[in-house]
C-alpha cells in the first residue's frame, strides 16, 4: 500500500507517516474488477473506503435511467457518511476498471478515540472538511440547476 498516496488522501491530511500506518495497520485492501459494485444504494454500511488504484463511478439508479454523479480516482474517499451516523448508503459505487480499495471500518476509527486521540481528532476534522467541500459543491450544482430552470421558463 502506497504511503505517499495515503498522505495525499484528504482523510489523512496532517497525519505523520507513523500515524497513518497505525491507522491502516488492520485495514483490508480489496480488489474489484470492472463493473463490480463496491457499495449498493440502500444497503447498510459501517465503513469508509479509499480508492488506492483504479477508478469508479458514484451513480444512482433512477428507475429506467442511471445517473452518473461523480467519478472516483486514486486517493478519493467514499462511504464517509457512515462515520457520521448515516448507515444507509445513498448511491451505488461501481468500478470502471480493475481497482484496489482500502476499507476502514467504523470500529477501527473509533477505537482511536481512547488509544490515539490526536489521530482520532485529525481524522474527524478531515472528515468534516471533506463533507463540507462536498456540500459546497452540491450547493453550486443546485444553484446552477435553478438558474437553468429559470432561463428555460423565461
Amino acid at each position: 500500500m502506497s504511503l505517499l498516496l495515503l498522505k495525499s488522501c484528504p482523510l489523512f491530511f496532517e497525519l505523520y507517516d507513523a500515524e497513518i500506518e497505525k491507522m491502516v495497520k488492520y485495514c483490508t485492501v480489496y480488489t474489484f474488477e470492472e463493473g463490480d459494485k463496491v457499495i449498493s444504494d440502500g444497503e447498510e454500511g459501517d465503513q469508509v473506503f479509499v480508492m488506492l488504484e483504479g477508478h469508479a463511478m458514484v451513480q444512482k439508479n433512477m428507475g429506467s435511467e442511471i445517473v452518473k454523479i461523480q467519478p472516483l480516482k486514486a486517493g478519493d474517499v467514499f462511504g464517509e457518511m457512515s462515520l457520521m451516523g448515516e448507515k444507509t448508503r445513498q448511491a451505488d459505487i461501481v468500478t470502471t476498471d480493475t481497482s484496489f480499495i482500502l476499507e476502514i471500518k467504523y470500529d477501527q476509527i473509533f477505537s482511536l478515540f481512547k488509544e490515539e486521540p490526536k489521530i482520532f481528532g485529525l481524522v474527524l476534522f478531515n472528515l468534516s472538511r471533506l463533507v463540507s467541500r462536498r456540500l459546497a459543491a452540491s450547493n453550486q450544482i443546485i444553484i446552477g440547476l435553478q438558474k437553468e430552470l429559470r432561463e428555460k421558463s423565461a
